[in-house]
């Protein structure tokens, strides 16, 4: 059920393993590099939006980071942006001054 105070977002993740070696040290392998899985949360929970980068140093398109309370930092797919309306919508009538003048 979604209502409005609700959006469900699609996290991108990686699923890890944790193992042991001859030496009987833990490593982590990567069993599934890219995941994807739908996430629905409150939006009152969410305090930043943050844009993400790609290998090369700049700006991913369709990806970018929410900080969510119970979560944390989640790689969410979707433009910073569009995420940005979502999260923090703004007011039509945002009363500016005293009184509510503009």
């Amino acid at each position: 059920m979604v209502t409005s105070d609700t959006y469900e977002f699609k996290v991108i993740s990686s699923f890890c393993k944790q193992l042991k070696n001859k030496n009987g040290e833990d490593y982590i392998k990567i069993v599934k590099p890219v995941a994807i899985y739908k996430l629905q949360c409150l939006i009152t929970d969410i305090s930043s939006v943050t844009e993400a980068f790609n290998n090369r140093g700049d700006i991913a398109k369709n990806k970018c980071y929410v900080y969510h309370r119970d979560y944390k930092d989640l790689l969410v797919k979707g433009g910073y942006e569009s995420i940005c309306k979502v999260v923090f919508p703004e007011e039509e009538n945002k009363k500016i001054g005293y009184g509510g003048s503009k």
